[in-house]
């Protein structure tokens, strides 16, 4: 910690000539996988690919955050957290310096408030987000693995101009609420203008269980529907091994999965105005000195504008091996398969990995 803490103001100084800020962090994630992937739509040829995968169970990040008591149980702090892609270098985020996180916030006997660039509530990313907790694979492991890459619904990632309250821990029960002015960049003096987003949510854990739920909307700036999920999941840890689920229902989405546009291949499963609802189930374990993840999720979309439908599932494995406490070696696997009911079409999809993740 002393020496993250010397690099962090050293960082600072770079910035600002100065750094005076207590109890500064330097962190970060470096992951990096060798990657192939099968893919096969209806009677097309299959495709293969073989090649390196950045961030394939971890996204690629370095950060600063730090805090100050300021007296009276009353706290600042702040994070500051930068993405990039491990194969060649170059910033992720559309290129923003802190696109993952830029947040300041207060905390004490009446909760947190942050402001700044953060994850939304439903997406698993940024320092607010806790609905991934209830996916083996978090919101990683490749493209097909896990439950985001091609099943989940989600409004939003990343919000800007957001303002994030947490409560106090009641029991074991916190209650959040998001809400952000613009989406995706600067706030419009007219807020009818602007794409913004707003989301309630809970969490309650009791020892060995835990259980949340988070409800959010998509304000959109023109006439077209506003877009709305209701997520929850909960888990138990039964000590031999961790068993979770969770389950989404959406409406007016543009897109199930971050990877609809299956990796990046130009083949489109399911764009449109969509209504359906998806369901993960999962478990993790310790096994020979590592941990074993599994997965099985399963998608049900409708267009609601050309009443087409799309059903699918997925199988994920998984597993890590910590070389020490801040490397691990892991490999994953994943099978997906999804089916056009009207044009009576498959899509089939593979994914293996096998790659590195140290933290600092």
């Amino acid at each position: 910690m002393f020496k993250k803490t010397l690099a962090a103001v050293a960082v600072l100084g770079a910035f600002a000539g100065s750094a005076m800020a207590a109890n500064v962090t330097l962190y970060g994630v470096v992951d990096n996988a060798l990657n192939y992937t099968y893919l096969k739509a209806g009677s097309a040829e299959s495709k293969d690919t073989y090649g390196m995968k950045s961030g394939a169970a971890a996204g690629n990040r370095w950060g600063l955050k730090g805090q100050e008591e300021l007296g009276n149980g009353l706290v600042a702090g702040f994070q500051l957290e930068s993405g990039f892609t491990s194969d060649d270098g170059r910033s992720a985020q559309d290129n923003r310096l802190f696109g993952r996180v830029a947040s300041l916030y207060l905390k004490g006997g009446f909760g947190t408030l942050a402001v700044g660039h953060d994850g939304a509530l439903v997406s698993g990313l940024g320092s607010v987000s806790y609905i991934y907790q209830y996916a083996a694979f978090g919101t990683g492991w490749g493209s097909t693995v896990g439950a985001q890459g091609l099943y989940n619904f989600g409004v939003q990632d990343r919000a800007d101009n957001a303002v994030t309250y947490i409560t106090p821990d009641f029991g074991g029960l916190k209650l959040y609420a998001q809400y952000s002015f613009q989406t995706a960049g600067q706030e419009l003096p007219d807020s009818g203008d602007n794409t913004r987003y707003a989301a309630l949510g809970a969490q309650y854990i009791a020892g060995p269980f835990s259980t949340g739920l988070v409800v959010d909307n998509l304000f959109k700036p023109t006439d077209a529907d506003d877009q709305f999920t209701v997520s929850y999941g909960a888990s138990y840890d039964f000590g031999v091994a961790k068993v979770m689920g969770m389950a989404q229902y959406g409406d007016h989405m543009d897109a199930f999965g971050s990877n609809t546009d299956v990796l990046g291949k130009g083949v489109k499963l399911f764009k449109g105005d969509l209504k359906g609802w998806n369901l993960g189930l999962g478990a993790t374990a310790p096994l020979a000195g590592g941990t074993f993840y599994g997965q099985v999720n399963y998608v049900a979309v409708k267009n609601d504008v050309t009443d087409k439908k799309l059903d699918g599932y997925g199988l994920g494995l998984g597993y890590g091996y910590p070389l020490s406490k801040r490397t691990t070696v892991f490999t994953y696997g994943g099978y997906g398969q999804f089916k056009d009911k009207a044009a009576d079409v498959k899509t089939k999809i593979g994914e293996v990995g096998l790659g590195l993740t140290h933290k600092f």
